[in-house]
């Protein structure tokens, strides 16, 4: 806390001394290269990454002792056993203010992680706290990775070898992944059971956070572990559970890096993969890619010599390209984006972090192999032979638009930057690489690069529709800054670059282009790289970027000014077209790029080039300014209630950084120029709108050139000429207030030039003081802050250089960072001379006398004594902080003497002590002075925020810059200056050396604030500090809502600085304040109700803000506190009142009471017989006469969270019985009441459940005894708790769409309490209203095992009875039916492990009944039994960890088979589905049929999922019994029924068992399609045949869409062409969308040319007995030319690589033959299909076939063939941006058209080629570009003449 740099006295400030400067080395000379590189780099390395390092000694010193007192401190905090959460996130935030590993001893950083990882397993504490720590820790390890071990494949760093050997070997002793895998899994798998506990997302998010911590792990992970890792999680790896793709994550999280290969070659990896469905959601299909990208990087980095067998066999490669260019690109003519459905539903949240496609790019990065030559064609069997055809693939993504298209500039993005690391890391010479040369990438590789993905970035940047923004957050322009880098290295590919660059400037002076701000921000990124290479183009485009300065359109002038500000971050403003120049410029771009051995950069700009550009700079800067300052005179004044009006200050706040940094690297005469101007139109000019844009303006010109700012001071101060009377009366007000804010605005950063003004800026103080306007007094105030800021904060404006002739010719050379031509050097703050304290100290001495005589007066004079208050505080913030002095000055933030302070703070707090309760009386609302006194609200609000602002600090101290910039974070400069520094920092030895100067600067700069930021802290609570607290506590119960909020807030800011008092404010002020609000309750009358609803809602509001942890200390003192609501709640609702409050008071404490019981569940129990007491107090008030029922709710909804935290745990043992009778008996009698409140009997419910529940695990302890007793044993008790359920449901839980139609208030304490509970759902089946069921569901499992274990012997006849009574209500009484489900559910669920004898006893009864109400049950209703299927099965576990072994469940699941399947009451052993049958009663036995199926179908997806109590053996019999009626089911004529029949025989092969009968079943369907596939040629429309055949479709459509049968779909292929060329139209269009789904499949099981030759197969010409010209040919072919073009493209890269490429070939010679088709509609299908597949071919490859179908002629087959062709290929050209083969398809296009019969058709292929071009403006440019004129006449030649276009 000592020191900050710019408050050091001169004497100091001169003693500091600049860094060693480097070897051979002085200012304004160029390094050698080879130093740089070399150990200099390695030397610089500490200081440079660390800007703390390379401050002055005394502040270095001063930095490390306030960090390690912070970091000790934070431990010791962190270590005590009684942590809030308050106190927890305080320490925290001092972790993450101080997280800098290299700085602070290893070993407290150490020590620190070591008790993270303990408060990360500490259950008491709350999730979000241990979320929170978690986060700290994964950090806190990350950072010391980072920090003390070396980068994979290099060499470690000298400090890295000693400094933290042992720190990280005790860490990694005291790390333990286990534990953290445990409660990771532990939270997952929490849920209610049937009792309401803290909501799963708090788990879910927690089990997030600690998946990071996880993945951290594994780099502490010994690779012998590995093992064990595997073993602990690949048990849990079964396709059937839910958890697979959570299990598989999770093993890929924590398996060492180093032990990947391993898997990759004993193949585990493949088994691993292949569990999950083929083609699953890339999320997590692509997730298991990162084992071979962690292998290749392995490899890579291990030291040895590059193995010719890549990791992945070329087979895997293409199996893992295909999936992603599946997912990612899509054919070239598709509108849609491929369907991206989901896996697993419970598993979207799932830790998979971003997109799974930067996986593949970093294995692609790591396998590819060094090239001798970049050109064409590439090795075959390389990695770059399979990037350049995805490269071919995804050309189209980057034209078209569409959500789908992220992913693809997202992987290139990652593509280019994981190249460019490992360049980085291969050639930089320090620390050194570990990878063997022959690793090494070469100058081809970076051509290669360049010319594969350029063409992609520029379509996507020049073509795509949108234009403008949309690909600047998709990483578009970072991918073209490193294309840029590496492209400098290439001079082959440099120019290509260069003059896409060149058009898009000239874009600019387009007024009709939408890419201009796209084009400027691409500028900003790569300015560095165009000063070097092409200076006189960026200046060219400055110039052009004046007009996006444009009031009217503020983000563009946002982005035009980012661009001025990242130009002049790079280069100063030097004019050197006089300057004596050396001939050449110095290399210190080849100090920041990685170069290949041997090569060289481009050749840049020349020093006669800097001479004529750098000629026009002068002229540039007063454009500039011009233009600023006529953007400011067009801009609209700022409402505050615009949401966006901070976006309109952005623009003027860049701009006024843009201008700072041009004056302060400029000539002296310009700037004096300019500072001439702005003082002029200051002074000509009167905007009271735009008074903080021009303050921005003026402040540039005073950090920048205080001098200047004098002028522009003295002007304005000529314009406030004081009156004889001392007043400023002579002017008119806006004029007043205008150069009042000039002089204001220049002052902030004059410093020492307010000196020599010091009498004429005392004067206008005086005068703006006394004058009579409010709004002029006002403006003096502000006037006073700025002056005194300018006196005393630490700003600086010396944050670019040294603005010398050599910095100037190395930043223009592309300089960064190091090699910047300046030395590094201290940053220079403004340091106060004695003229300026003792100016500072007058004026404050002054002002104070001013307050005091002003606080004397009437309103006006209070308002401005307290505005001057606020100004004097914020003004001198940075230097005179508080009382402390001496020995208690620590911490302190400036050697300088605390003279002043004292002063200010006792002034100040004795004058508020006084005011404040002149304005308003503190105190209890019901006293007598406070019912009697007058107050006056609006000044007593400004005063209490004073209070906290002497206390705390008006704002967060900061050093005033040009770099805050409030409600719009996106505008900051730091954004901007180090948008581009994101393009270079990719890794630790080229982030340093890519940086500019100005952000490192600014990195110190950014220290310094966060020194000064922990200033507010380290005082005691005593003295005039309590007395103010207490002052502010005074007004919380205050009667005006504004002055009670004002007061609470004040006192949050408070106790950030005492945030001890916390426990003293809430004992000895909140509780005897509340206590007289309760006592005063029973005498309050009408005229003074308003007092106690201020009383109310401000103990309401000041608790939840203040006091909210003191809840989760520990139970006992939690309940007292909320025994204090719920007393309040009573005194103010007692019955019998004939005065109450309003409703929005008592709903105050209601929310009060939520927040407590929603934070029960990580609440300490603390002592269990002080929780029973103060329970039992509470209980007790249920006796009290005139009792509401909403404080009966209350009651009841504290007390049950707090007992249950105890019988749900250890403490079971210490309840209280009398208690536990008292609350259970309340509960029963709720439930067994017939004028019981719904919101009671909600809360009766789900405690009564939780509590038989812990009844059942802990047996004979108080608990149990207690239900023993008074749970009833007679019957008729299940009746009436029944009925009272049955209310529940009449709207107070909510309707079935999950609304809640309570709107009782009290009904939040009652969702607090009851908690809210996720049901896991079926597609088809969500569960309606899915809490109160699963409760209610719950409650009767439950009540029925609990009386079940007692003993109960008449549990059968009264659940029978129950269920009778019940079924017997009539229809309309739909809540009764709901009941019965949850009654029936219940009872099944409970009896599912009874003896076999006992279920068939309760079958037998219950049976009859539930068939009765299911075959009345209506078609909305089916959902309802599909829950309560679904009930009986699951219940309500989540468990992600299945048992070994668990009680035997197969006669429960048999029986409730043999119910569904047979619904009739005479429930058999074996469930044996009746077929179904058509008779007079069709309709009925059809829906009872389809009734019957859905419920199966949830029957079968659960028996989907393994789990022990369920053998295989039942899963058998249930099949056997359903497969018979299924095959006839799927015949049946109503089409509801073969669907569903469909769907239960899909689902019954997917429950993954290897029997007969579902072999049997593979067959019949196989069978079916080779018998129904020849049938269906000649059966009538509506025969039984066909409605086999759609069926049969059916099963295969349900199949595939489920990512199953693909096999047996490819096996029934002519079945499914057969039917997609059926007369009927239905089954037509099913079976085409089943070959659709077919098409996109990946089918692995066969060989390439085998899949090949069987899609190929469909397309022959004529089957036997097949008319030629059938129109059921015609249909056939169109499907197969669809299915070969599809699964070609699906398959195109195992087809390409594999057999030499002979499946692509049959393809395309397939498709090609049909394209001479006799009937058009085959040959269009047959080129649609063709068509995608051709825009995957080279360039040469398709001139090639241009020229091929050009030269075609004879028949007219080959004619034909020939103008679909080249139909085919114009197609595709229009969707890949004018490629190059283009001009050959057009000529060979013209040619094939001059034959009559092929006129037309091309004509159309023309017209639809010209109206795709010339939707886009852009792309219709390129073509007419790229064409000659002799084809663009050939095009409108063959365009016709009846077209749009003619």
């Amino acid at each position: 806390y000592t020191c900050v740099h710019a408050s050091l006295p001169t004497c100091v400030a001169n003693s500091i001394r600049a860094p060693r400067p480097r070897p051979g080395s002085v200012a304004g000379e160029p390094p050698e290269r080879g130093a740089m590189a070399g150990t200099e780099l390695l030397d610089t390395l500490g200081t440079f990454c660390w800007p703390y390092l390379s401050l002055p000694p005394a502040l270095k010193e001063a930095a490390s002792r306030e960090a390690r007192t912070e970091l000790t401190n934070a431990l010791a905090d962190l270590r005590k056993p009684d942590l809030r959460p308050g106190l927890l996130s305080y320490a925290l935030r001092r972790l993450e203010e101080n997280k800098d590993y290299g700085r602070e001893p290893a070993e407290l950083h150490a020590d620190i992680a070591i008790e993270l990882f303990r408060l990360v397993q500490d259950t008491s504490l709350v999730n979000s706290s241990r979320r929170k720590c978690a986060l700290a820790l994964q950090q806190s390890l990350r950072g010391l990775r980072k920090q003390g071990l070396s980068g994979r494949g290099l060499q470690p760093l000298p400090t890295q070898a000693t400094s933290f050997e042992g720190p990280l070997k005790r860490l990694r002793e005291a790390l333990n992944w286990r534990s953290v895998q445990a409660v990771m899994l532990g939270e997952l798998e929490r849920t209610s059971r049937g009792a309401p506990v803290e909501p799963p997302s708090g788990a879910q998010h927690l089990a997030e956070s600690l998946a990071g911590v996880i993945n951290e792990l594994r780099h502490w992970t010994d690779k012998g572990e590995a093992e064990e890792i595997l073993g602990s999680l690949e048990k849990f790896l079964d396709p059937s559970q839910k958890s697979l793709v959570l299990f598989s994550r999770l093993m890929l999280m924590a398996l060492p890096t180093e032990s990947c290969e391993q898997l990759v070659q004993d193949g585990r990896l493949f088994r691993w993969w292949d569990l999950l469905p083929k083609n699953a959601n890339s999320r997590y299909s692509l997730m298991w890619t990162i084992v071979p990208a962690r292998a290749a990087k392995v490899r890579w980095a291990s030291g040895q010599p590059r193995s010719p067998e890549p990791v992945l066999s070329q087979e895997r490669l293409c199996t893992l390209l295909d999936i992603v260019a599946g997912t990612m690109g899509l054919p070239v003519d598709g509108g849609k984006s491929v369907e991206m459905d989901h896996y697993a539903e419970d598993c979207q949240w799932a830790f998979l972090g971003k997109t799974t496609y930067r996986l593949v790019a970093k294995y692609l990065v790591y396998s590819l192999e060094p090239l001798e030559k970049s050109s064409k064609p590439y090795p075959e069997g390389s990695t770059w032979a399979a990037l350049e055809m995805l490269c071919r693939r995804l050309a189209a993504c980057m034209i078209h638009t569409g959500a789908w298209t992220w992913h693809v500039r997202i992987f290139i993005c990652e593509m280019l930057r994981g190249y460019y690391v490992r360049v980085c890391r291969e050639r930089f010479k320090q620390p050194g690489c570990l990878a063997h040369p022959s690793f090494h990438l070469t100058a081809a590789n970076d051509e290669a690069m360049v010319k594969l993905f350029f063409p992609l970035i520029m379509n996507a940047l020049t073509l795509q529709s949108g234009g403008a923004m949309d690909h600047v957050a998709t990483g578009t322009p970072t991918c073209l800054s490193f294309i840029c880098r590496l492209a400098l290295m290439t001079p082959a590919c440099w120019g290509d670059i260069r003059s896409f660059i060149q058009d898009a400037v000239h874009d600019l002076a387009d007024p009709m282009s939408v890419r201009h701000n796209a084009t400027l921000y691409i500028l900003s990124l790569i300015t560095p790289l165009l000063v070097y290479a092409c200076p006189g183009l960026i200046l060219e485009a400055a110039d052009l970027a004046l007009q996006g300065i444009d009031a009217t359109d503020p983000m563009k002038t946002m982005v035009s000014a980012g661009f001025f500000v990242n130009l002049f971050v790079q280069v100063p403003t030097l004019d050197l077209s006089c300057k004596d120049l050396p001939d050449s410029l110095p290399s210190a771009l080849a100090d920041v790029l990685p170069l290949p051995a041997g090569g060289a950069l481009v050749p840049g700009a020349t020093t006669g080039d800097l001479q004529i550009v750098t000629s026009t700079l002068p002229d540039l800067c007063h454009n500039l300014l011009e233009r600023v300052l006529e953007s400011v005179q067009a801009q609209p004044k700022p409402s505050k209630k615009d949401a966006m009006a901070a976006l309109d200050l952005a623009g003027p706040r860049l701009l006024s950084t843009a201008l700072f940094l041009a004056m302060k690297q400029g000539e002296s005469f310009m700037v004096e120029q300019m500072g001439e101007r702005l003082a002029e139109w200051c002074s000509l000019t009167l905007l009271p709108n735009a008074v903080k844009a021009v303050g921005m303006l003026v402040g540039a010109l005073a950090l920048a050139s205080p001098a200047a700012a004098g002028k522009v001071m003295d002007a304005a101060l000529k314009k406030l000429h004081v009156g004889a009377g001392g007043d400023l009366a002579q002017l008119g007000e806006s004029e007043c207030l205008w150069h009042l804010h000039v002089v204001g605005a220049a002052a902030r950063f004059a410093g020492v030039s307010l000196v020599p003004r010091r009498a004429a800026l005392e004067a206008r103080i005086r005068a703006a003081l006394g004058d009579k306007r409010k709004a002029v007094r006002k403006s003096g105030c502000k006037l006073v802050r700025r002056i005194l800021s300018g006196l005393t904060a630490p700003y600086t404006g010396d944050l670019t250089g040294d603005n010398s002739l050599g910095e100037a010719l190395h930043r223009w050379a592309g300089a960064r960072s190091i090699s910047w031509g300046a030395p590094i050097r201290p940053i220079v703050f403004h340091v106060p001379s004695a003229e300026e304290l003792d100016f500072a100290k007058s004026l404050c001495v002054e002002c104070i006398e001013t307050v005091k005589t002003k606080a004397e007066g009437g309103d006006e004079d209070i308002y401005l004594a307290l505005c001057l208050i606020k100004s004097v505080v914020r003004g001198v913030a940075c230097l005179y902080t508080d009382e402390r002095q001496g020995a208690d000055a620590a911490p302190m933030v400036s050697t300088l003497p605390n003279d002043l302070g004292p002063k200010l703070l006792a002034e100040f707090s004795q004058l508020l002590l006084t005011l404040c309760p002149r304005l308003g009386c503190p105190g209890h609302p019901f006293e007598a002075t406070a019912i009697e006194a007058n107050g006056r609200p609006k000044l007593l609000i400004k005063a209490l925020q004073l209070v906290v602002g002497i206390v705390h600090g008006e704002r967060r101290p900061v050093i005033p810059d040009l770099f805050q910039i409030r409600g719009f974070e996106s505008g900051t400069v730091r954004q901007q200056v180090s948008s581009e520094a994101f393009t270079q920092k990719v890794h630790f030895m080229s982030a340093w050396r890519d940086l500019s100067r100005v952000w490192y600067n600014l990195e110190v700069l950014s220290l310094m604030n966060r020194r000064l930021s922990r200033r507010p802290a380290g005082f005691k609570y005593e003295g005039v500090r309590r007395r103010l607290a207490e002052l502010l506590f005074g007004y919380v119960l205050n009667a005006n809502s504004m002055v009670s909020g004002t007061a609470t807030a004040a006192l949050s800011d408070f106790l950030k600085v005492h945030y001890g008092a916390k426990t003293a404010l809430l004992n000895d002020s909140m509780l005897p304040l509340q206590e007289k609000t309760i006592a005063g309750a029973a005498g309050i009358d009408a005229e003074h109700i308003h007092l106690a609803q201020a009383a109310l809602e401000g103990f309401a509001r000041t608790t939840a803000r203040l006091f909210w942890d003191a809840w989760r200390k520990d139970m006992p003192v939690a309940l007292s506190l909320i025994s204090v609501a719920i007393r309040t709640v009573h005194a103010f609702s007692e019955e019998g009142k004939s005065v109450h409050v309003k409703p929005a008071s008592i709903t105050m404490q209601f929310e009060l009471m939520s927040k407590f019981i929603s934070a029960r569940s990580a609440a300490s129990p603390g002592d269990a017989a002080e929780t029973c007491r103060v329970a039992g107090t509470l209980l007790a008030m249920l006796k009290k006469p005139g009792l509401h029922w909403r404080t009966k709710v209350c009651i009841l909804a504290a007390v049950g969270p707090a007992l249950r935290i105890l019988h749900t745990t250890a403490a079971a043992v210490e309840l209280d019985t009398e208690v536990l009778k008292t609350w259970l008996g309340e509960l029963l009698g709720s439930l067994t009441s017939a004028d019981a409140q719904p919101q009671v009997a909600t809360i009766a419910v789900a405690e009564l459940t939780t509590a038989m529940r812990s009844a059942l695990r802990r047996p004979g302890l108080p608990l149990d005894k207690v239900l023993h007793e008074l749970l009833p044993r007679e019957k008729g008790n299940l009746a009436q708790v029944a009925k009272t359920m049955s209310g529940l449901h009449q709207g107070f839980m909510g309707a079935d769409n999950g609304a809640t139609a309570q709107a009782d208030p009290v009904q939040i304490v009652v969702r607090a309490c009851t908690g809210v509970v996720g049901v896991s759902h079926l597609s088809w089946s969500p569960c309606p209203s899915g809490q109160s069921w699963m409760v209610h569901s719950t409650f009767f499992q439950t009540y029925i095992a609990f009386c079940t274990k007692r003993g109960d012997t008449h549990l059968v006849e009264e659940v029978k009875a129950l269920l009778t009574s019940l079924q017997a209500q009539p229809k309309s009484e739909a809540e009764d039916h709901v009941v019965f489900l949850e009654a029936f559910g219940g009872a099944l669920r409970a009896a599912r492990r009874w003896p076999e004898a006992r279920q068939n006893e309760l079958w037998a009864a219950l049976a009859p009944i539930a068939a009765e109400e299911l075959k009345l049950s209506e078609e909305v209703n089916i959902r309802n039994w599909q829950f309560l299927v679904y009930y009986v099965i699951v219940g309500v576990s989540r468990r992600l960890r299945p048992r070994a072994e668990a009680p035997a469940e197969d006669v429960a699941i048999r029986r409730l088979a043999a119910f569904l399947a047979n619904a009739r009451g005479d429930v058999t052993a074996s469930p044996v589905l009746p077929a179904a049958v058509v008779g007079e009663d069709g309709e009925a036995s059809s829906h009872a049929q389809t009734t019957r199926l859905r419920l199966l179908q949830v029957l079968l997806a659960t028996l989907q999922r393994r789990w022990a109590a369920v053998s295989d053996d039942t899963r058998s019999v249930i099949l056997q019994g359903l497969v018979p009626a299924l095959k006839e089911g799927i015949s049946h004529p109503y089409k509801q029924v073969h669907e569903e029949s469909a769907k239960a025989m899909v689902l019954s092969l997917c429950v993954g068992l290897e029997c007969e009968v579902l072999s049997d079943l593979r067959a019949w369907i196989a069978q079916g399609a080779s018998t129904l596939g020849v049938a269906i040629r000649d059966a009538p429309k509506e025969s039984s045949t066909s409605t086999a055949c759609e069926g049969l479709v059916y099963v295969l459509l349900h199949g595939l869409l489920g990512r199953r049968m693909r096999s047996l779909a490819l096996q029934s292929l002519h079945f499914l062409l057969a039917a997609a060329a059926a007369d009927d139209h239905e089954l037509r269009a099913l079976a085409g969308l089943a070959l659709g789904c077919l098409g996109q499949s990946p089918q692995r099981g066969l060989g390439t040319l085998a899949l090949s030759e069987k899609l190929v197969a469909g397309c022959q010409t004529a089957l036997e007995g097949e008319d030629s010209g059938s129109a059921q040919r015609v249909r056939r072919l169109e499907a197969a030319a669809a299915l070969v073009g599809s699964s070609a493209l699906r398959h195109d890269f195992i087809f390409r690589l594999s057999d030499g490429g002979k499946a692509t070939k049959l393809c395309h010679d397939t498709l090609l033959a049909m394209l001479g088709d006799k009937r058009v509609e085959v040959r269009i299908a047959s080129q649609a299909a063709l068509a995608p597949l051709l825009g995957l071919e080279t360039t040469a490859t398709c001139k090639k076939m241009a020229k091929a179908f050009a030269a075609a002629g004879g028949s007219d087959e080959a004619a034909d063939r020939a103008v679909h062709g080249l139909s085919a290929m114009l197609r595709v050209a229009g969707s890949l941006g004018v490629p190059d083969w283009l001009g050959e398809v057009i000529e060979a296009l013209s040619k094939a058209g001059r034959r009559p019969e092929s006129k037309k058709e091309v004509e159309k292929t023309v017209q639809a080629f010209m109206k795709q071009q010339q939707q886009s403006r852009d792309v219709w440019k390129r073509c007419q570009k790229r064409l000659t004129e002799e084809q663009m006449d050939l095009l409108k030649a063959r365009q016709g003449t009846m077209s749009y276009y003619s």
